[in-house]
């Protein structure tokens, strides 16, 4: 396929949705909720946006930057670039196991945090890791990146105290959260051209997500 059949096949998949969803998804609940312009400002003052706001700028930041770099990661450490397909087979996968899990559990604290880890040590393992492991490593970085993704978007109708400004929380983190598809690319091809290898690059996307889902996770029980 070329680049233009590509890029139609999306747009009359998106199409497609869209039409799905106006005939489909109707509820009957109306909400009661309402927000003043002294209430929107007030919600730069709550924690939990920030952080919200944070796992958004590294869960889209890190898939996005592996998702552009990893090929060419994979022909330097001289590996097939198809590989790199097991990334994506982890996105598709987080998204309803991530939020089955949400509904199952009451400790998201935990799972937050496991997230962090498993991200941390996968990315990190990608350096020097043989096929095998590092197909299981790609996947895991997918998986856990997007489960993220996941996880700050629906915290805000879960969260007591986001939840009657849901729409307005997930607004403005999602809008900042572009920052990290924006920079952290950049800054891995950067430090590519510094260094002469991927290593660095790679140890800082991983320090990223690590450290950011691990201790954001103390933000919510």
């Amino acid at each position: 396929m070329n680049w233009r059949t590509i890029l139609l096949s999306y747009g009359c998949i998106a199409f497609i949705l869209s039409v799905f969803w106006w005939i489909f998804a109707k509820s009957n609940l109306k909400s009661n909720a309402t927000i003043k312009l002294k209430d929107f400002i007030k919600l730069f003052k709550i924690k939990q946006v920030w952080v919200l706001t944070l796992f958004l700028i590294a869960s889209m930041g890190t898939y996005d930057t592996l998702a552009t770099w990893m090929p060419k990661v994979l022909e330097m450490k001289g590996f097939n670039k198809a590989f790199s397909s097991f990334l994506p087979l982890g996105f598709f996968i987080a998204g309803p196991i991530a939020g089955l899990i949400l509904d199952k559990i009451k400790n998201r604290k935990v799972f937050i945090a496991s997230l962090g880890l498993i991200s941390f040590f996968s990315i990190i393992t990608l350096i020097y890791a043989p096929i095998p492991i590092l197909s299981l490593c790609l996947f895991l970085a997918g998986f856990t990146s997007i489960s993220m993704l996941t996880i700050s978007l629906t915290m805000p109708a879960e969260d007591k105290q986001l939840s009657p400004y849901a729409g307005s929380v997930t607004g403005v983190a999602s809008s900042l959260g572009n920052i990290g598809p924006f920079i952290m690319p950049v800054i891995f091809g950067f430090l590519i051209d510094v260094t002469g290898g991927f290593q660095a690059s790679i140890i800082a996307v991983a320090f990223l997500a690590g450290i950011t889902f691990t201790l954001g996770s103390k933000a919510f029980s």
